[in-house]
């Protein structure tokens, strides 16, 4: 409880520190965190379903904006286009369709060069998604492993490294529901702040996005396929966003869809969450590599994972 407290100060300081977030609002970013942190399901780890985990998640959650935000030109440059994905009008992101991504980043940037296409013009989002999940897979694989070879000290740093890595992917995931952050047609009319920052600052409450919460599933082993079905989803509702806008400049209306956003970005979190805890069972850790399973059920003793 004193670390997660500790590292819940610490990200206070941050956000007081740094100035508000862009992408959703710092607030919509702390409502999609929050929410899915505070209905993690019992099968998460205990030390991430309490009440200080959630607050520091859902702070946590705004970091990748505030170090955008700085003037650092390099780490703008190179950070920036993990928040997007320019989908075109005919659901293909730089040529490639969006149900066929290349299986990791580099891939990824060799294919749209060969399509001719800069790959940071049209953004990382479906990467920065599946690396922050892996990532996590891997924190709960070593969470488990330290647990099991009874490292009660590797266990506590883990579960703060955890709580941070949680807390930075879980941006991306919330990017992901921005119908904005997955079109082509971000900002027309210069309509983008106005709707992830005005409408949700006005119009959106927590209890209205805890309503749209549904039971959390686990995701299938090709995690790529679920997260471009999530982005096809987000890029289909931008049209709605469009029509709100030049309806009337997103007044009381636009609520509803942005709330619904909100609660398919926390969906979605608890699942990738759920599902990077179930699966990290079939991880291994160390090198030579051990399978976390077999140091659970003590078929490989505690000395095969050198740490």
């Amino acid at each position: 409880m004193f670390r997660l407290r500790a590292l819940y100060a610490s990200a206070i300081f941050v956000a007081l520190c740094c100035g508000s977030a862009a992408a959703w609002g710092a607030r919509g970013h702390e409502l999609i965190s929050g929410i899915a942190a505070a209905h993690f399901p019992a099968q998460v780890p205990a030390f991430l379903r309490t009440p200080q985990a959630a607050t520091a998640i859902a702070i946590l959650a705004t970091e990748p904006d505030l170090v955008k935000g700085r003037d650092d030109q390099a780490l703008v440059a190179a950070t920036s286009p993990d928040h997007y994905l320019d989908i075109a009008d005919d659901g293909t992101v730089g040529g490639i369709p969006l149900g066929d991504l290349p299986p990791t980043r580099p891939a990824y940037v060799a294919a749209l060069e060969h399509n001719g296409v800069d790959p940071y013009h049209v953004g990382f989002l479906p990467y920065a998604i599946l690396e922050g999940y892996e990532r996590l897979a891997k924190d709960f694989a070593l969470y488990r492993a330290y647990r099991a070879i009874g490292r009660s000290d590797r266990v506590a740093l883990r579960e703060r490294i955890t709580l941070q890595d949680l807390g930075e992917f879980s941006h991306f995931v919330g990017d992901g529901s921005q119908p904005l952050h997955a079109t082509i047609h971000f900002n027309d009319g210069g309509a983008h702040a106005k709707f992830e920052e005005g409408v949700v600052e006005r119009y959106v409450t927590r209890g209205g996005v805890e309503r749209e919460l549904r039971s959390t599933r686990l995701l299938p082993a090709n995690l790529l396929l679920s997260i471009e079905a999530y982005l096809r989803t987000t890029n289909a509702a931008y049209p709605k966003v469009y029509a709100l806008y030049h309806r009337g400049r997103f007044g009381p209306g636009a609520g509803p869809l942005a709330t619904s956003q909100l609660a398919r970005g926390a969906n979605f979190l608890d699942d990738l969450v759920y599902t990077a805890w179930v699966r990290s069972d079939d991880e291994s850790v160390g090198y030579p590599p051990v399978p976390v399973r077999d140091l659970e059920s003590h078929a490989a003793p505690p000395g095969a994972f050198h740490v």
